[in-house]
C-alpha cells in the first residue's frame, strides 16, 4: 500500500509544474511555492506567467513603503529575466489617493524615480513578452511635479498591451517601428500629444498589421483619429476629451461603441466618417449632426446600442440638434434586430417650487418642467426591431405616458421583447406634468410581444397604467417582470398592490417581498395559439 504523505505533484516534469505556476493569481504565490520542496525552489523564475499587484497605502511612511514596493518588483523582473515569459501582469497603485504622505512623491526626485521605474517596466514587457502586456498605475492626484511622462516602445512580439493610468500621465507614441504581433491594444487614462496624427497611424495596418481590437478609454489630446486597418474587429472610444474628427476605414470591423465622446455634439467642425461594410453592432452616446455624419454601412448594421434621445425641451435648442444625430442613425440603421436607447429629460428643464399638498396639511417642494415641447416627434417608426431596451432618465411621475406615446410613434408590430429600465430618476414632479402629452394606448399594438422585464419602477398610477396597456396590447404575452426600485424601502407592499390593482388578464400575478411582481401567461393559452389583430 502507498503512503499517503507521496508527493506525486513534483514528480511531474518541469513543463507541467511551470503550467501550474503560471496559472496562480499572482508572482507571490508562486515565489511561496519555493517553500514545499527543494524541487520547487526558485522554479517560479522560469514560470511563463507573471502578475505582480501591490497597493501601496498613504501616510508617513509613503515614500519608503513605495521605493520598497518598486524594488520589490524589480528584483523579481531580473530574477525572472533568464526566462522566457507569455504574460506579464504588473498593477501598481496607491489605495487612498490623498491625505498625509503623499507630497513626498514630488520631493528630491521622487516623482521622476516613479515614472523612470514605470517606463522600465514597460519596456520589459514590450522586449520579453510573448503574448500579454499589462501594466495599471494608479497615482495619487497631480501636485506642483507635473503628470508623469511614459513612453510607448514599439514591440515585434507582444500580442496584447494594455496601459492604464489612473491620474494625469502623458504618453509619447513611438515615431517609427511596427507592432508585427499586436492583436489587441487597450490605452486608459492618458494624454498624448498627437498633432501630426500618429495615433491614427500607429494603430492602422503599416504599423499594426494583426490589429483586431483597439480600445481608447478617457483619452486625451487626439482631435482626430484616423484609421486604415485591414484587420481590426472591434473599436471603442470612451470618454475621449478633445476628438473632434473620426474616420474609419475597416473591411473588417463588426463593433463600434462610442461612449461620452462629448465634443462630437459640442463641436461646430466634428466629423464622422465610418466605412465598415460588415458592421453589425454600432453603440453611439454621443454623435455628430446628421450633415457631418457618414456611415456607408448603415444598412448592415444588426444591434443599434447607447442612442440617447432628448424627451422635451426648445424646439430651437441645443437638445433639439443634439436628437438629430440620433435620429439620423435610427434612420440609417433600416436592418436593425436591436435597438437600445435612452430617453432623457436634462436638468436644466427643472426648477423648484412650492406646492401645497391638501391631503397632507403642507408645502412641499416639487419640480415643474420649464419646457415642455415634445421633441420626438422625428423619430422614425421601429416596424422591423425585434428586441428593443430603453433606460428611462426623468421624473418618476411622467415618465410612463411619454413612454407609451413613443412606442405608439414607433410602431413596433415585429417587436418580441422589450426591457425597460428606470436609472437616474429626477424628485418628484408637480401635479400639472403629469401625463404632458396626450394619451394615445389605444394605438400601440404589440401582436408578436413575447415577454417584458421593467425594472425601477415606484408604483405610481402612471407606471400601473403602463403595465395595463402593455398587458392589454400584447395579445401574445407569455411573461412580464416588474421589479420596483431598490430606494423603495416599501416595494413588497407596493408590489402586492400593483398586483391587486391590474387584472389578471390571460395569465395570473405572483410577488415576493423583495419588490418583485411577475405574470405569466396561463397554460392553456400558451398551447393554444393567439389570433394577432390586423396590422394597417
Amino acid at each position: 500500500m502507498e503512503s499517503r504523505g507521496v508527493d506525486r505533484i513534483s514528480g511531474l516534469i518541469d513543463d507541467v509544474l511551470l503550467k501550474i505556476l503560471s496559472l496562480l493569481p499572482s508572482a507571490a504565490d508562486a515565489v511561496r511555492t519555493g517553500a514545499l520542496s527543494r524541487r520547487w525552489r526558485d522554479l517560479w523564475t522560469r514560470a511563463p506567467g507573471l502578475r505582480l499587484s501591490f497597493d501601496v497605502p498613504g501616510g508617513k511612511r509613503f515614500a519608503e513603503e513605495s521605493s520598497r514596493t518598486m524594488a520589490i518588483i524589480d528584483s523579481v523582473l531580473e530574477r525572472h529575466a533568464g526566462a522566457g515569459i507569455d504574460d506579464l501582469e504588473i498593477s501598481f497603485t496607491y489605495k487612498h489617493p490623498g491625505g498625509e504622505g503623499f507630497g513626498q512623491i514630488f520631493i528630491d526626485g521622487f516623482h521622476a524615480d516613479i515614472a523612470s521605474r514605470v517606463n522600465a517596466w514597460i519596456q520589459h514587457g514590450a522586449r520579453r513578452a510573448a503574448k500579454s502586456l499589462v501594466l495599471m498605475v494608479a497615482l495619487p492626484p497631480v501636485l506642483p511635479g507635473g503628470a508623469m511622462r511614459l513612453e510607448l516602445p514599439a514591440s515585434a512580439r507582444a500580442e496584447t498591451m494594455r496601459l492604464q493610468v489612473i491620474r494625469d500621465a502623458r504618453l509619447s507614441l513611438p515615431a517609427e517601428g511596427t507592432f508585427h504581433a499586436l492583436r489587441d491594444l487597450a490605452l486608459a487614462g492618458v494624454a498624448i500629444k498627437d498633432e501630426d496624427g500618429r495615433l491614427g497611424r500607429l494603430v492602422s495596418s503599416p504599423c499594426c498589421p494583426r490589429l483586431q481590437r483597439l480600445r481608447l478609454l478617457r483619452l486625451r489630446g487626439a482631435e482626430r483619429l484616423s484609421v486604415n486597418s485591414d484587420t481590426l474587429e472591434e473599436l471603442t472610444i470612451l470618454e475621449a476629451v478633445g476628438l473632434r474628427r473620426l474616420e474609419i476605414v475597416a473591411p473588417s470591423l463588426w463593433m463600434i461603441d462610442i461612449d461620452k465622446c462629448e465634443d462630437f455634439r459640442r463641436s461646430n467642425i466634428a466629423t464622422m466618417a465610418i466605412a465598415a461594410p460588415k458592421l453589425e453592432t454600432l453603440a453611439c452616446s454621443t454623435v455628430c449632426p446628421p450633415e457631418r455624419l457618414r456611415i456607408d454601412s448603415a444598412s448592415s448594421v444588426l444591434r443599434l446600442e447607447k442612442v440617447t434621445l432628448i424627451t422635451n425641451g426648445r424646439p430651437s435648442g441645443q437638445d433639439a440638434k443634439n436628437n438629430e444625430g440620433s435620429i439620423s442613425l435610427l434612420r440609417q440603421c433600416t436592418g436593425v434586430d436591436h435597438v437600445g436607447l435612452t430617453l432623457q429629460v436634462p436638468d436644466s428643464l427643472w426648477e423648484e417650487d412650492c406646492e401645497e399638498d391638501r391631503r397632507r396639511g403642507r408645502v412641499r417642494l416639487v419640480l415643474k418642467m420649464i419646457y415642455k415641447e415634445d421633441l420626438l416627434g422625428e423619430v422614425p417608426t421601429l416596424s422591423n426591431i425585434t428586441s428593443l431596451e430603453i433606460d428611462v432618465r426623468m421624473g418618476r411621475h411622467s415618465y410612463a405616458s411619454t413612454l407609451g406615446n413613443f412606442l405608439a410613434r414607433c410602431e413596433c408590430y415585429n417587436l418580441e421583447y422589450l426591457q425597460i429600465n428606470m436609472t437616474a430618476v429626477l424628485p418628484q414632479l408637480s401635479e400639472s406634468d403629469y401625463h404632458k402629452t396626450p394619451r394615445r394606448e389605444n394605438k400601440v399594438p404589440f401582436p408578436r410581444l413575447r415577454e417584458v422585464k421593467i425594472s425601477g419602477i415606484s408604483g405610481t398610477k402612471d407606471e400601473t397604467s403602463l403595465l395595463k396597456l402593455l398587458l392589454e396590447n400584447a395579445v401574445d404575452l407569455e411573461k412580464m417582470t416588474v421589479e420596483f426600485s431598490s430606494e423603495d424601502e416599501h416595494r413588497g407592499s407596493h408590489a402586492r398592490q400593483v398586483v391587486l390593482d391590474i387584472p389578471c388578464v390571460r395569465g395570473s400575478w405572483i410577488y415576493s417581498d423583495n419588490g418583485v411582481c411577475e405574470w405569466a401567461r396561463t397554460r392553456e393559452l400558451l398551447e393554444a395559439p393567439v389570433k394577432a389583430p390586423k396590422l394597417p
